[in-house]
């Protein structure tokens, strides 16, 4: 059961209803939940918002965002002046779900914002069309709720704004997909999956604007299934071509949808050659793909051309793995060679450590921002999150040389040690990755395997 945290956020405006400016703040990069990224003030819900008195939820939502107002921003807010407007729960990718209430107040004519807090580092008043211009350029960084909003506020204004977002709690409530963008042309759908926990959700990626591209089609859920095929229903009445599905790799997490997908759109399957022959049949086969291959998608949300996907073969998790580098904004679609939720397995025989390792160091060397993994929220900061994976390996390797120096030990005998900080239930599949290292040490002259188990290489 993932665990939830109800937070209260405040959409300040001023000016017309017509033509408002709103206040939005940007949280500091060191924060992990969405550090650099522009929010509007807010925070978690906190002991001291439940008064004694009624434990009441909706009075608890209203407390907070008074008393965040007041740290954040240094301005006077009354419980009475704020109007509900949306409520949205984060898409269950992460191990712990925000529930946020998001309220409306109008900006006081005798007070102005102030930064007052550690966790933003600047503020101001904008349009909402203003700031989504700077976002379509690659300029700044948005949550995907407040973009939502400001993409309803940019639309309708004030005027039309509550109704907008009345309908789209409904749609919510109703199944659709989250509207979660981290970057501009990538549509992320965690959907569903039966996958190596604590992951339970697998990504699918909707790439492009007018030619897109579906990559991991993943859920082999029904219903799961129908919310996807509901949100690229809608993209097609809306005028946009679908163009392909794209896989990273065979890995029965990442294709339960295939070949639904690819029959009731009549759309072919893009992959690595090795791909296919471990899919189920039952798809339109398209043209195979090789490292280097570009994949056109037409005009970027900024207005500017040659934009494409370039492929990226990056075996080691699976012999025919792909990523999809994303060019106008660098983004980096890559399967299973990263997580945000957890470590990547790495299986033998088909899972092999240096190989993936020599993946990573590649993936390293190509300009990235955000990077999109197959479990878990994207990243900001993909050469940050691939140094982070390069240097846990490396301090696993140095445990497990430093478990050996003792009498030979077989996997079992190791396990425990090097894996203290996972609970047994995951001995199972912690063992596999144990299993990868140790290969790659015997491989590189580290340590062997005899009878007894493994032990440190003799000098000499």
């Amino acid at each position: 059961m993932k665990k939830i945290k109800y937070a209260a956020t405040v959409i300040l405006s001023r000016g017309p209803d017509h033509d408002p400016e709103v206040y939005l703040a940007r949280r500091a990069p060191e924060i992990r939940f969405f550090g650099d990224y522009w929010v509007f003030p807010g925070g978690n819900l906190d002991k001291v918002d439940y008064a004694d008195d009624d434990g009441d939820l909706d009075s608890a939502f209203r407390r907070c965002a008074v008393r965040e107002a007041s740290e954040e921003i240094n301005i006077t807010i009354q419980p009475r002046d704020l109007v509900p407007v949306f409520r949205i729960t984060t898409p269950p990718f992460a191990p712990v779900l925000f529930d946020t209430l998001f309220m409306h107040a109008r900006a006081s004519d005798n007070e102005t914002p102030q930064i007052d807090n550690h966790e933003l580092v600047e503020g101001q008043f904008v349009r909402p069309s203003e700031v989504l211009d700077a976002w379509r350029q690659g300029e700044i960084k948005i949550a995907p709720p407040v973009l939502y909003l400001l993409e309803m506020l940019a639309v309708s204004g004030l005027a039309g704004f509550f109704d907008l977002a009345r309908e789209a709690n409904d749609r919510l409530e109703q199944g659709h997909l989250h509207p979660v963008y981290f970057s501009p042309g990538i549509f992320m759908a965690p959907l569903s999956t039966h996958t190596i926990p604590p992951a339970t959700t697998t990504n699918t990626m909707i790439v492009g604007t007018e030619k897109l591209y579906i990559v991991d089609p993943a859920t082999a859920d029904e219903s799961e299934q129908q919310r996807l095929c509901n949100k690229l229903d809608a993209l097609v009445a809306e005028g946009k071509r679908l163009q392909g599905i794209l896989l990273t790799h065979h890995h029965f997490d990442h294709v339960g949808a295939v070949n639904v997908v690819s029959q009731r759109y009549g759309i072919p399957v893009h992959a690595h050659e090795l791909c296919y022959p471990l899919i189920p049949d039952g798809y339109l086969k398209g043209k195979s793909l090789v490292d280097g291959d570009i994949l056109d998608l037409g005009t970027a949300p900024d207005g500017s051309d040659n934009w494409h996907l370039q492929v990226m073969h990056t075996p080691g998790h699976a012999v025919d793995h792909l990523c999809f580098l994303e060019s106008r904004y660098q983004a980096a679609i890559v399967g299973d060679m990263l997580s945000t939720v957890s470590t990547i397995l790495i299986n033998p025989p088909e899972g092999h450590m240096r190989t993936y390792l020599d993946s990573l160091e590649r993936l390293l060397n190509t300009p990235m921002r955000t990077l999109y993994p197959a479990h878990g929220p994207a990243h900001r900061d993909g050469a940050e999150l691939i140094r982070y994976f390069i240097k846990h390996r490396h301090d696993r390797e140095v445990a497990i040389i430093e478990s050996l120096h003792q009498t030979p030990q077989s996997t079992n005998d190791i396990l425990p040690k090097i894996y203290d900080d996972v609970p047994e239930s995951v001995y199972p599949i912690a063992v596999r990755s144990l299993l990868a290292s140790l290969i790659k040490l015997e491989e590189d002259g580290v340590c062997e395997q005899s009878d007894a188990g493994w032990r440190l290489c003799q000098p000499g």
